[in-house]
């Protein structure tokens, strides 16, 4: 789906409402955009560590016509989205 990032513009994304973790790629972000020191570290479902974090930063995210506020979004180096479909 396309969502708007005020930081990045619009990009093709997946919004899961129920996250905990907000993940995006690092060359989706500007140079100018503050990277900071992950806070915590990152597993995946099954508990093993997800490596390729950089840092955090903080976005907004326009949905459904609402500005949401994302603080310490994990920063990677490369994401991957597998499409998914449900029945």
């Amino acid at each position: 789906m396309l969502v708007n990032v005020k930081e990045i513009g619009a990009v093709e994304g997946m919004v899961a409402t129920g996250a905990k973790i907000t993940g995006v790629s690092l060359d989706s972000l500007s140079e100018e955009t503050e990277i900071r020191l992950a806070t915590r570290n990152y597993l995946t479902v099954d508990g093993n560590n997800i490596t390729n974090v950089v840092g955090e930063t903080d976005l907004t995210v326009t949905f459904q016509g609402r500005d949401v506020g994302l603080n310490n979004v994990a920063v990677l180096e490369t994401m991957v989205l597998s499409p998914c479909t449900w029945d």
